[in-house]
């Protein structure tokens, strides 16, 4: 977090960071953002 606030600023530093070891995929490979959104609101 420091590391990218001395960088860009404050006011743009993430407010958390989550590291998962895969993304979920659709079956052609793409990222699946609706479940990124559903896992991260919980």
């Amino acid at each position: 977090m420091s590391f990218v606030k001395a960088r860009i600023g404050s006011v743009n530093t993430p407010k958390q960071v989550e590291i998962w070891p895969d993304l979920p995929r659709s079956k052609v490979g793409k990222i699946l953002k609706t479940d990124i959104r559903a896992r991260l609101l919980g």
